[in-house]
This record gives C-alpha cells, structure tokens and sequence, in this order.
C-alpha cells in the first residue's frame, strides 16, 4: 500500500487518545472530518474502531512509528474483548465509554489535545477547571461524535463551549483527580482532605479504584432504593457520600443495611471492592432473609375475631314497632370491620 502522507503529522502526545490524535490530524490538515484521513490511509469502518483499529495503515499516512501510535491506543488485552489497556493501564470494558466522546474545552484551549482519560466512563467532569465534560452539542442537542470537524466544534459547526452547569462536591472532584492521575500517571492536581482515604487509595491500579467507586456507588443507591439505572454521575455522587470521613460513613451504611446492627462490629474492612462487595452482599441477604421469616410468621399468626359479628343473627322487625303502614323489614345492619395487613418494613437511605 503507498497511501500518501499527511502534510502535516506532528507526533502525538504521551497521555492523548488515539481518536482525539486522528482529529487533531484531520484538523491540522483542513478536512472537513477524520473520515477523510480514514479515507486517505484506505481504511474501512471495521479498521476504525477502538477493539480493531488498523495502526498499520495510519501509521503510514502519520509518517509515526506504530509502536508509538499502540501506546496511545485503547487496545484489547490479547483476544480479550472484556479487557482493555488505557496508555498500558488495565481496564475493564464496563468502566469505558468507547462509543461517544467527552472533553473539557477548557483543557483543550490550554493543552491543545485531549487526553486519554476521557475514555473512563466515571469521569464525568474536569477536577481541574470543576466543570461538567460536554458530550452533547448545545447547538444541535447531538450526542458528541468523534467525527467532527475540529477538537472544540461540533459536526454541525457549533462551538464546544455549551455544558451543565453543575455543582460537584470536593469529594467527587478528588476522586475524579484520583482517576486521572492513575489513567495519565499525573501529579495530584487537588489537595487531599484528612477525612479522606488518600493514603490507602494511593497505591490501589486504576482498576481496582474504578471498580470500588462503582461497588460502593451501586450499593448505596440500592440501600437508597434507586429504581433508575444508575449513570456516572449517580455513582459518582453515591460513592463520594461512603468515601467521607472515613471510614466512619461506610461503618455506619453497613450498620444501617445490616439485620443486627448492635450484633455486627465486622467493620475492620480493607480499601478492596471485592471484600466490601462481599460484605455489603452478605448484609443484604440477611436482611432479606430477616424480612422474610417477618412476613411468613406475620401471615401464620391468627388474626383476631370479631365473636360479636359472627354470632349476631338477622332480626326480623315487627311491623307494630314501626307503626301500621311499615311493613317487616329485615335490618341488614351489619358492622364493617378493616383488618390490618402485613405490610413490609421500609429500608432507610441510611437514616437520612
């Protein structure tokens, strides 16, 4: 294959993502979207996607070695298509958003590129610039598309520079600086609060921190009754309420889902999402259980019986009692009577 080069191919940073690199190229170079360049390096739409990308052929039209294009690609461990690398971290595929794009414009304007981190399903905002990531455009309502026309412009035109204005607490801004840190092998950007498990979670991979947010996040919205499916910023927040004053507020949540919480001082827990899963889990099982053996010895106990109403005949009236032109009547009056039934104990959002 002799695919012509670009005219411009500046190499690619070390903590970018490969498809904000393709877009970054197909700006520099004046197209109207990374599909020209796809089209320039002869590379079909199966050739173009994060589990089958074809870094031979873009190698050759970026004039880039494609060992250099592999460290910034998010690439498949092995055959596996459940594990992935994110600049040679491991990541599972549920904790990735492989399919549309996010990005901080402010960090764009300054850095010029966007950064692989931006693949993590949890980060849903900038912990530098504390704004929500834009992943829609406010012009068109689109979902942001990696195929646009520049890094800050839509595929319609508009400039990225619409998004949420939401709140975030310290706590989730922290943990959303822990992730980038872990995903780019960045310096701290946010100051760790003494109330905070910064210690423990220092050495934890990037793995085992994103799965112990979703555990933790999942958990306390289940303990809350959440009906919704949760989204990141759902576990974010949920997560970020058990990470406070540690480990104080997640003592206290396995207090409140446990069946015997004066019995339970089971709460020497290390900072391992399979541990606190599996006691969270055994919590919930047992208090099913408690619930359970409540409603079954609620429906086999008697209730109580009303003798007065079930001894009480019809009482047939004499027409002399109630005058000459009222013939017998047969008084119906009967008592109503409301029974109470078993009603299943309702689960505190821990106590809130």
């Amino acid at each position: 294959m002799n695919s012509p080069q670009l005219v411009r191919h500046p190499a690619p940073h070390p903590t970018e993502c490969l498809h904000g690199y393709v877009l970054r190229l197909s700006e520099l170079n004046g197209y109207a979207s990374p599909r020209h360049l796809y089209h320039l390096a002869e590379m079909k739409p199966t050739e173009i996607s994060p589990t089958s990308f074809a870094l031979t052929k873009l190698a050759t039209v970026t004039n880039q070695p494609q060992s250099r294009l592999q460290r910034i690609a998010v690439s498949p461990k092995g055959g596996d298509s459940r594990e992935f690398y994110v600049l040679g971290k491991r990541v599972g595929i549920a904790y990735l958003n492989l399919t549309g794009a996010r990005v901080c414009p402010e960090c764009v304007a300054e850095k010029g590129y966007i950064e692989a981190h931006w693949h993590i399903d949890l980060m849903v905002a900038c912990p530098i610039h504390e704004r929500t990531a834009v992943w829609f455009c406010g012009k068109c309502r689109s979902r942001l598309s990696w195929n646009r026309p520049g890094l800050l412009t839509c595929k319609c035109g508009a400039p990225l520079s619409i998004y949420l204005r939401e709140k975030y607490s310290e706590t989730e801004l922290w943990l959303l600086d822990l992730i980038r840190q872990k995903a780019l092998g960045a310096v701290p950007h946010r100051p760790v609060d003494a109330s905070l498990p910064g210690a423990q979670l220092a050495t934890t991979t990037l793995q085992s921190l994103l799965s112990l947010i979703r555990v933790l996040g999942e958990q306390r919205l289940k303990a809350c009754r959440s009906s919704n499916r949760p989204l990141g910023r759902d576990l974010l927040r949920a997560a970020a309420s058990l990470f406070e004053k540690w480990p104080l507020n997640l003592q206290r949540h396995l207090r409140n889902i446990s069946p015997h919480p004066s019995d339970d001082q089971s709460f020497s827990l290390s900072l391992d999402a399979l541990s606190i899963q599996q006691a969270i889990s055994e919590r919930f099982a047992l208090r099913r259980q408690k619930t359970q053996s409540t409603l079954k010895k609620e429906a086999d106990t008697p209730r109580p019986t009303d003798h007065h109403q079930l001894s009480s005949k019809p009482h047939i009236v004499a027409s002399s009692d109630l005058g000459t032109n009222a013939g017998p009547e047969r008084c119906a009056s009967t008592k109503s009577q409301q029974h109470t039934h078993p009603v299943r104990p309702q689960m505190d959002c821990d106590g809130e």
